[in-house]
């Protein structure tokens, strides 16, 4: 189960995390760069209005407007009463009036006609002027109100292009806390999986050193018990010394005092280790006996009936060792 959650943790790590990430990071560069772009813009407009004279765009803006081409229909529209007066009355009447008179094409009939067409000019001029100043005092507003907005608009987009900006550095940053920590549990998955290998690999060398060490540290149990004591002697000529008695003798000489056998057959025995020592002839193993949680050391009665049958006796079906026939 742990390896199952390291292995998906590694997996997300490595592959949704990292997507999530590098679609962050994309992101979050683009919202960058398009905001600093923005900015950009909105500042050299800026510049560009900081740099003109207000008067000067709003008087050339309102010159537009009152030089709007449409303000001569407007004349004519507002002439046609007069004009049509003037050609369908007052110009015949005048013609009828020179004819009566006897002075038809006089210089009296010319002034006349020309102070009706003056007043005729008089009056368009009236109106155009009118016209035109209306439309400059409304091109003069609208100028003003138009610089008003294109300022407002440049701000707004400074502000959105600051904001998308730290918009995209938010990302930006997001995206790279992501991947480290996709980044960092990949890793950490990845060392608790080695660890997780490295506790196997180490029940294993325990396991491989326990069997090992047991026969030997059993042994050493047991020459602990009887090998260091000097158990028997024995001296020639004028020289005397001490003998180490072999491990079946010590044995035979500590059970002797309450009996010269012991159990020793193989059926009830278990855990038995081969220690590849031999004593009177026969191997010596490291065991328990059924049911006992003791290790010991010794021969089994089988392999000495081998060598020895005399010093094998049954009791009731269970072999046991005579230690005083062992030789």
């Amino acid at each position: 189960q742990q390896r199952e959650a390291l292995g998906s943790l590694f997996q997300f790590g490595q592959g949704p995390g990292m997507i999530a990430a590098n679609q962050q990071i994309q992101g979050g560069g683009s919202l960058l760069n398009q905001g600093v772009s923005n900015v950009g813009q909105a500042s050299q407009g800026l510049f560009g209005m900081a740099n003109q004279d207000p008067t000067q765009a709003n008087i050339q803006a309102a010159g537009q407007y009152a030089d709007n081409p449409y303000i001569s229909g407007q004349v004519d529209a507002a002439m046609r009463d007069s004009v049509r007066n003037y050609t369908e009355g007052v110009a015949p009447q005048l013609t009828r009036n020179e004819s009566i008179s006897g002075n038809l094409n006089s210089s009296r009939g010319g002034v006349a006609r020309g102070i009706a067409e003056r007043g005729l000019q008089d009056q368009a001029g009236d109106i155009s002027s009118q016209l035109r100043g209306q439309a400059y005092q409304q091109g003069i507003s609208q100028a003003s109100a138009d610089r008003g907005q294109n300022l407002q608009a440049l701000q707004s987009a400074g502000t959105l292009g600051t904001q998308a900006a730290a918009s995209g550095l938010s990302g930006l940053s997001a995206g790279t806390n992501t991947g480290i920590a996709s980044g960092q549990a990949a890793q950490g998955a990845a060392d608790s999986i080695q660890a997780l290998d490295q506790q196997a690999i180490d029940n294993q060398l325990a396991k491989y050193e326990y069997n090992q060490q047991f026969p030997w540290q059993a042994l050493n149990n047991y020459y602990g018990i009887v090998g260091d004591k000097s158990w028997g002697s024995s001296s020639t000529g004028f020289t005397k010394g001490k003998t180490q008695a072999s491990p079946l003798s010590t044995a035979g000489t500590i059970i002797g005092a309450a009996s010269s056998l012991f159990k020793s057959d193989r059926r009830s025995k278990e855990a038995l280790v081969d220690l590849d020592l031999r004593s009177h002839g026969v191997p010596l193993y490291a065991y328990r006996y059924i049911g006992d949680p003791r290790t010991w050391i010794g021969p089994m009665a089988q392999d000495v009936a081998e060598v020895n049958p005399e010093a094998v006796v049954s009791v009731d079906g269970v072999l046991h060792i005579d230690i005083r026939r062992l030789h």
